[in-house]
């Protein structure tokens, strides 16, 4: 070792109390001196900077002033470990500032011993640990969120694979039957009347599925727009009853009626506000065992018109409830699944409910009590309006049938719709795309159009521009026929020339009319 070295060591030893001092004062973190008994004896400036007390303030004073009530208990054993020369490292736990906030800090503490090697006091360094518990806690917010969220998707998931199963179910079954009833009205003639009984009602379940689907999609995106005028809130009930009457009376269950004041009304759309209670009472029927009874009430109060459905029915678990109106959320159902449906009824009551200002409640005890289905609704203007009028049918002249032209390129379906029209008494004929159509109108003008949207080479749209700016067919009464039935879609429909818009499977009923009228 060269000479300047040994003279920088020498110096440095003479000065190391000095040296020691200036490094304890420049520390980062908090290092304090204390005896045994608890009583601070020195105190650094970042013992300052961490907790707001000056040396003067403390020295003297015992360490115990830092300690929130809920960590003395913290003391005796640390205190304890350093009496019989034990070091306690790194123990992490909370400190009060002078301000009275909490801070949470690293402890080190050791024995300080004399010359003797006797055990006189401790000394303790207290690191600021705050920003990283902050951090620690934020992280693991974070990973709970995640977690949460992962647990929700996969929830989630869950609920749409199982959903997607039962749609398959509910498509399968309808549509087995119906493939059934067609063979058997081939194969046996005499059982046709039979067969076409079960083919209807297979295609009316069909009917209400897809439209269960399309509410809910129309609900989801904001697409539902309210046709509202008074509602006379018993005449409602018997036609959502006469719709569920037929279930009700395969099962057997005995069904009671109570509306009070009888001329009990509100605002509302009538159409929507029969499907909440369709929803409702088919509930009702199905998860209610045969022999069963529904209940039908409603009355006001407190400036509300309320309807409760009640059965005696299979109930639902209190866990349930909360969940019972979320989209695809369903209680546990047998695998035979003799209920039905996909689980889309409440969820579109729901919706219904609240586009009316109103709410839709639900209480059951318990499994096998049964169930009560609450709608509350604003009570609106309530007094009497001049009866509504069913459209006109005309006197016996326009029973005479129309001229219909039918643009339908699916074969099956042109060929079926053609049938029943013609039962009507109208004359149709069919073309399979949209040039020979408008060749065909050109040949003859027919009173009616019906025009498919999605035709080969041009589509329904480009046939009703068309046939708009067409001189001798531009006044051809023309209806959009399609498996399109969001409002952007009839807005396209009504732009582009068609008279109006119509959904399949459309309701011959209303052809029909159309086509009365429209000859007319």
């Amino acid at each position: 070792m060269s000479a300047a070295k040994q003279d920088d060591l020498r110096a440095l030893s003479q000065d190391a109390d000095a040296i020691l001092a200036a490094i304890v004062e420049s520390s980062d973190d908090a290092i304090i001196g204390k005896t045994l008994d608890g009583t601070v004896v020195s105190w650094n400036r970042a013992a300052e900077r961490i907790f707001g007390y000056t040396a003067e303030e403390m020295i003297g004073q015992p360490i115990a002033r830092l300690v929130p009530i809920d960590r003395r208990d913290d003391l005796p054993g640390i205190l304890r470990a350093v009496r019989g020369g034990q070091r306690v490292a790194h123990f992490e736990t909370e400190r009060v500032r002078k301000d009275g906030r909490r801070v949470h800090v690293s402890l080190t503490v050791s024995p300080i011993r004399d010359a003797s090697g006797r055990i006189v006091g401790a000394s303790k360094i207290a690191r600021d640990v705050s920003a990283r518990k902050l951090a620690d806690a934020e992280r693991e917010e974070l990973l709970r969120v995640a977690e949460r969220a992962r647990l929700d998707a996969e929830s989630a998931d869950r609920a749409k694979d199982q959903f997607l199963a039962m749609l398959a179910h509910e498509l399968r079954n309808p549509l087995g039957a119906l493939r059934n009833a067609i063979l058997i009205a081939q194969r046996d003639p005499e059982q046709g009347e039979r067969a076409l009984g079960i083919a209807r009602r297979q295609a009316d379940n069909l009917g209400r599925l897809v439209d269960d689907l399309l509410d809910v999609a129309r609900f989801t995106r904001g697409q539902i727009v309210l046709k509202r005028e008074r509602v006379e809130v018993a005449k409602l009930v018997e036609r959502a009853l006469e719709t569920v009457r037929p279930m009700i009376d395969e099962l057997g269950h005995e069904v009671s009626i109570g509306v009070e004041p009888p001329d009990l009304a509100t605002e509302a759309d009538p159409a929507r506000l029969e499907q909440v209670l369709e929803n409702l009472l088919s509930n009702a029927a199905k998860y209610t065992p045969p022999g069963g009874r529904v209940t039908i009430d409603a009355g006001q109060r407190d400036g509300e018109v309320w309807i409760a459905v009640r059965d005696t029915g299979v109930g639902l678990d209190p866990e349930m409830l909360p969940r019972v109106f979320d989209l695809f959320a369903q209680a546990e159902r047998e695998l035979d699944r003799r209920q039905g449906g996909l689980g889309l009824g409440l969820t579109v009551v729901r919706r219904i409910a609240e586009l009316h200002g109103g709410r839709v409640e639900v209480h059951s005890v318990g499994p096998g009590r049964g169930c009560e289905f609450v709608l509350r609704l604003p009570a609106g203007a309530t007094e009497k309006g001049g009866a509504r009028g069913e459209p006109a049918t005309g006197g016996s002249e326009s029973r005479h049938g129309a001229s219909i032209l039918l643009i339908e390129d699916n074969v099956d379906a042109a060929e079926s719709l053609k049938l029943l029209l013609e039962l009507y008494g109208h004359r149709v004929r069919v073309a399979h795309d949209g040039e020979s159509g408008i060749g065909m109108a050109e040949c003859e003008s027919p009173d009616l159009m019906l025009i498919d949207i999605g035709l080969p080479q041009i589509d329904g749209y480009k046939v009703a521009e068309r046939l708009r700016a067409h001189p001798t067919l531009r006044d051809v009464y023309r209806v959009a026929l399609t498996g399109y039935g969001r409002d952007e879609d009839r807005a396209r429909a009504l732009a582009s020339g068609f008279h109006d818009h119509l959904v399949k499977p459309a309701d011959p009923e209303k052809i029909d009319a159309m086509a009365r009228a429209a000859r007319r």
